[in-house]
């Protein structure tokens, strides 16, 4: 016989919702968590995220579930062995972040932490501008995700990382101009058309009604910083992605002080338990 605990984690995985468990197992909602929570404790780890749409595995969840299918009567031996695998099998991360905050600054940090301390995890990093929103993280395509901190919902956790600081980016050749300058004559080169952060910049500094409406796209931020490089207009990058280009010669920073900061922030579906090694690699991400 499987135990109560792991039938219980069986019905949740079958039905979706611990409503439906419940009503299958003939137990109160209150006794399939409780039994759902003492399985999560035994093998400290999350089973299932709590989503607006149901009860969705985790990658702990589903090796547990492949497990369980066979284990009827070797359930002990299973789940012992399963506690030792699941420390090397479980440690993969997703987290998905718009290209200039991953590449000048999340990247790095969560690289030197690993090499530095050797964790026994893998990641994968979704450098993502076009798809970079919640909607990613319900579709459980990444356990994580960077987006504008007023984005993430309220059913969702999340860690508020250090503002972002933006400014106006020109050609080397243009650097002794004035951005009043720049912003009345020169086209804008944004990231598409539904990017609003030159605007938004422009507007803060009250020059959005000098600027000329016009603009060119480009969907890369490299490939942004090489329109400008080039003479083809304007942009507004962040200081950190920003900086090895001006430090090659190849773009010029105006007006510096003109600083617009945009804050993001870290968003996850809860769980109870984390793998020890995400947590280290999440706290070096600021």
């Amino acid at each position: 016989m499987l135990s109560a605990d792991l039938d219980a984690f069986l019905r949740i995985a079958e039905e979706g919702t611990v409503r439906a468990a419940s009503v299958r197992l003939g137990l109160t909602q209150t006794a399939v968590t409780r039994r759902l929570a003492n399985l999560e404790g035994d093998l400290h780890c999350s089973l299932f995220l709590r989503t607006p749409r149901g009860m969705v595995l985790t990658e702990q969840g589903a090796l547990l579930l492949r497990a369980s299918k066979d284990m009827a009567a070797i359930e002990q031996t299973t789940l012992a062995g399963l506690g030792v695998s699941m420390q090397v099998e479980c440690t993969h991360m997703r987290i998905r972040g718009p290209s200039s905050l991953v590449r000048s600054r999340l990247l790095p940090a969560s690289a030197a932490a690993i090499v530095a301390a050797d964790f026994e995890v893998t990641i994968e990093w979704q450098i993502e501008d076009l798809a970079c929103d919640v909607e990613a993280l319900k579709r459980m395509e990444c356990d994580f995700i960077v987006v504008a901190h007023d984005r993430v919902a309220p059913a969702l956790s999340r860690r508020l990382l250090r503002d972002e600081a933006y400014v106006m980016v020109v050609p080397k050749a243009w650097e002794e101009r004035t951005v009043r300058d720049v912003a009345s004559k020169e086209r804008i080169v944004d990231f598409n058309p539904a990017d609003t952060l030159t605007q938004r910049y422009l507007a803060q500094w009250d020059l959005a009604a000098v600027c000329r409406p016009e603009r060119h796209f480009a969907n890369n931020t490299d490939g942004l910083a090489q329109m400008v490089s080039l003479g083809m207009g304007y942009s507004v990058l962040s200081v950190e992605f920003a900086s090895p280009f001006v430090a090659r010669g190849e773009l010029a920073i105006l007006e510096p002080r003109r600083v617009l900061k945009e804050r993001h922030a870290l968003a996850w579906h809860p769980r109870r338990f984390w793998p020890s090694a995400w947590k280290r690699v999440l706290a070096a991400l600021r």
